[in-house]
């Protein structure tokens, strides 16, 4: 039709675009359903026109065909009084003496003759009124069709109706597609950002972790060797002299930079008595000995709380790692599950820049396919509009030829009714 092929050629670049567009279909159907209902009308009215002048003709041939035939039968009449006439005559002539009973045997003929012949004429009614309710009967059941077809029409209408709200639901989405395509990529980037850096972070934890625990065993290790070399050191004079050194070397070498000022602090008393320890006596080194014995078991102490709290502390990193771990799985698992979506509009994108418009032109051709889909249902109610109307007129037609020719007969028996009495009239009885 001229309207779909006019209305749906161009394209709409937006939601409001396309709603005006629908708009003006819904007007434009409208239109057309105002003119197919106009021309339906003028359909109607010239077919009644035809219909009159066709009754006209039927009624002016029949009316003819029953002058010629009462002009033959009134000839007939005439010819068989005249016969009769003539019988009479000659049998008066040779029977003078028995016209009573030729006249009762007359009578008698036109008796059963006028009684066939009201016989034939009721059983001509009978069946016209058979044809009659027949017609009746046809006529209840196409009207009856008309509105199942009415129905059918309101329910097409409906539909047609709930496609075109999902229609503008699907617009609706598609609008909506690229925000929603655009905070997806800004979340998959965020993710990207959180993964790296919960990585880098298991990770700096990981070499903390290495480096403190090797850090605490050499210390352990060293310190019990440091134990050991100061009780043989001790034994003899000549290791006074390299006590302090040895002891500052210690402390330089394995105390780490990270270790608090509560363990520094015994540290700098131990090099203090170590310098003094140059001109100690035996006993001075003995308690200076012990009171290194008791600060080495404090420092142990100390070292291992440090190790308790690392050992905390690593396990709390541990289950940070394995909640970084499972956040890390399940951004893959996000991040792999976005990734066909991603990589398809990404390719998309890359062969046409303007995907989303082709999205666009999609739905645009999705409502072409429904317009055509419509322009054809309206063509098909209009066709079986027609042929209902066709039908409607046909009946029309067949009914007043029906009620023509009852007339005609009614009007052939009144006038056989008139000539059977007016020849009854005429016999003398």
């Amino acid at each position: 039709m001229r309207f779909a092929s006019k209305n749906f050629n161009g394209r709409p670049s937006s939601p409001t675009r396309a709603m005006a567009v629908g708009e003006e279909r819904r007007a434009s159907l409208a239109k057309v359903v105002c003119t197919l209902k106009n021309a339906v009308e003028k359909l109607q009215a010239a077919q009644g026109m035809q219909a009159v002048n066709e009754r006209r003709k039927t009624a002016e041939q029949l009316t003819l065909q029953q002058q010629q035939q009462q002009q033959q039968q009134q000839q007939q009449q005439q010819q068989g009084q005249q016969q009769q006439g003539q019988q009479q005559r000659q049998q008066r002539r040779q029977r003078p003496r028995q016209p009573q009973r030729q006249r009762q045997w007359q009578v008698q003929l036109l008796n059963s003759a006028f009684a066939s012949l009201a016989d034939a004429v009721l059983e001509e009614i009978e069946e016209l009124g058979c044809e009659r309710a027949q017609l009746k009967s046809d006529s209840s059941q196409l009207k009856a069709g008309l509105r199942a077809l009415d129905a059918r029409v309101q329910d097409r209408l409906c539909e047609m109706g709930r496609l075109e709200d999902r229609v503008e639901a699907k617009m609706a989405l598609t609008a909506g597609l690229e925000s929603q395509v655009a905070a997806l990529s800004a979340a998959s980037a965020a993710a990207d950002q959180r993964l790296a850096d919960l990585r880098a972070e298991v990770q700096g934890a990981k070499l903390e972790k290495g480096q403190a625990v090797a850090a605490m065993e050499a210390q352990r290790a060293q310190l019990t060797a440091l134990q050991r070399g100061q009780v043989k050191e001790i034994a003899g004079e000549s290791i006074r002299e390299c006590v302090p050194g040895l002891v500052s070397s210690s402390v330089q070498r394995h105390v780490p930079p990270m270790i608090d000022e509560g363990f520094r602090a015994p540290l700098v008393r131990l090099r203090s008595g170590g310098v003094a320890a140059k001109r100690a006596t035996p006993e001075a080194l003995e308690a200076r000995c012990c009171e290194l014995r008791r600060e080495l078991a404090a420092q142990g102490a100390l070292l291992a709380g440090d190790l308790g709290r690392l050992a905390r502390e690593s396990n709390a990193l541990r289950a940070e790692a394995c909640s970084a771990s499972n956040l890390a799985k399940k951004v893959d698992a996000d991040l792999s599950a976005l990734e066909p979506r991603v990589a398809q509009i990404e390719a998309s994108e890359a062969a046409s820049p303007k995907a989303p418009l082709r999205l666009v032109a999609a739905l645009e051709e999705k409502m072409e396919g429904l317009a055509g889909q419509q322009a054809r249902h309206g063509r098909t109610v209009e066709g079986v509009v027609r042929a209902l109307v066709d039908d409607a007129s046909t009946l029309a037609r067949a009914q007043r030829a029906t009620e023509g020719l009852m007339a005609g007969q009614q009007a052939q028996l009144q006038d056989t009714k008139e000539a059977l009495l007016r020849s009854a009239q005429k016999i003398p009885v």
